[in-house]
């Protein structure tokens, strides 16, 4: 979410207040974006987004194959 990213990048305190807006605006248009995709991948913890890449390539992979 746009309110968890904004409290990472706050938390870090490695980009100023201007990059944090720039980057926050930025995440907004892309979530708006996402929503014309098949699949949605949160890389808030990397194992996580890694598994559920990894069941998104398998299930594509068996539905082209038997295409």
């Amino acid at each position: 979410s746009v309110k968890a990213l904004k409290t990472r990048l706050n938390l870090r305190k490695s980009d100023s207040p201007e990059d944090v807006k720039r980057r926050l605006a930025l995440a907004k248009r892309e979530m708006a974006l996402g929503r014309g995709y098949d699949y949605r991948i949160v890389n808030d913890k990397l194992d996580d987004a890694y598994r559920t890449l990894r069941k998104i390539v398998l299930k594509e992979s068996e539905d082209t194959e038997h295409a």
